[in-house]
């Protein structure tokens, strides 16, 4: 370990870093975290030689191969990682067919699993032993709570999670922004905080959920408010190809501002103007389109959807211009 950049820093030593699975998750943040000259041993699951969209890691059957795999596997085997699959070609470390010899070189070991598996794996892994180390999975709406009995381990539990979208096409996970979350603290843990260069903030445990939720709403919920206006384009009259170009421009220009100026300083359009006639006349058009079919509770109405945003955007338009009156807006859309 390199004890002389822990002295000169004042923390511990760099830590050893392991991986329970190879998913994009698991693949991602080993790659920045050795980028980041820490030391990855490797990587841990069941099936070495699996196809690439096995050897992802995103089924939640590998990681049960994984768990009942656990404890029971002793011969060491250490496979670089240039002699796997292309899929796991550029992975540091070695590949480890034993998940107890792994936990033993390990600092801190990440379960880098599907989120309904880290508990099937965490139940294998605390029959080892793994006192002293810091066990970290990677969910963002799970917490340390699912590493039950982990006290009595001796080993500490956190979840560290990438406020990003982990994609096989992700170039580098520099400039991600993390959160932490764990009831205590760990020097090796801080170690690595300190290394990876990349903006963390601490989570409470009971808060990861609304965390979650915000983070569907400004990324998953943008898929499908962009479904919505794409038919709509196309109820319009433009054809697929010619719809979904059309409106990248629009999208991408809204995206820059709102992340350079924030959301309400970047809010233009027919509610930030109080313009009641555009807005009456987009929800006319929407019922009207709508009057043949039947909306349900799982299926909600474009003018349904147009109404609750159009409130949202109310809020935006007050911040944004606070001396001008939006009760007759407000009026319109209450239902």
């Amino acid at each position: 370990m390199d004890t002389k950049a822990a002295r000169s820093t004042g923390l511990a030593p760099r830590p050893i870093i392991g991986f329970v699975g190879a998913g994009r998750v698991g693949k991602a943040l080993g790659r920045h975290l050795s980028e980041r000259g820490l030391k990855v041993s490797g990587y841990y699951r069941r099936n070495q030689q699996a196809s690439p969209s096995q050897a992802d890691g995103s089924t939640r059957q590998e990681a049960l191969d994984v768990a009942q795999e656990g404890q029971h596997s002793h011969a060491k085997t250490e496979t670089p990682t240039h002699a796997l699959t292309d899929s796991t070609q550029a992975l540091p470390g070695t590949s480890w067919t034993s998940l107890a010899e792994l936990a033993d070189q390990c600092d801190i070991l990440f379960l880098t699993v599907p989120d309904d598996a880290i508990t099937t794996v965490w139940n294998e892994l605390r029959g080892l032993t793994i006192a002293g180390k810091a066990i970290c999975h990677c969910s963002g709406i799970h917490s340390t709570a699912v590493f039950e009995g982990i006290e009595a381990t001796g080993a500490t539990g956190f979840s560290l999670h990438p406020l990003c979208a982990v994609t096989d096409d992700l170039a580098s996970m520099s400039g991600v922004y993390f959160t932490l979350e764990g009831s205590c603290t760990h020097p090796a843990m801080e170690r690595l905080i300190a290394e990876i260069d990349n903006p963390v903030q601490i989570i409470a445990a009971e808060d990861k959920s609304r965390y979650h939720a915000a983070a569907v709403f400004v990324s998953n919920f943008v898929n499908g408010l962009s479904f919505v206006g794409s038919k709509l384009l196309e109820d319009s009259g433009l054809d697929e190809e010619f719809a979904h170009e059309a409106w990248r421009g629009l999208f991408l220009g809204n995206a820059r501002a709102i992340a350079e100026k924030g959301p309400a300083a970047a809010l233009t359009g027919p509610v930030e103007r109080g313009d009641l006639g555009t807005v009456r006349a987009h929800l006319e058009a929407l019922e009207a389109a709508e009057a043949s079919t039947t909306p349900t509770a799982s299926h909600p109405s474009a003018a349904t959807l147009y109404k609750l945003l159009s409130s949202t955007l109310v809020e935006l338009a007050e911040v944004k211009n606070p001396h001008r009156d939006y009760s007759p807006m407000k009026e319109m859309l209450t239902p």
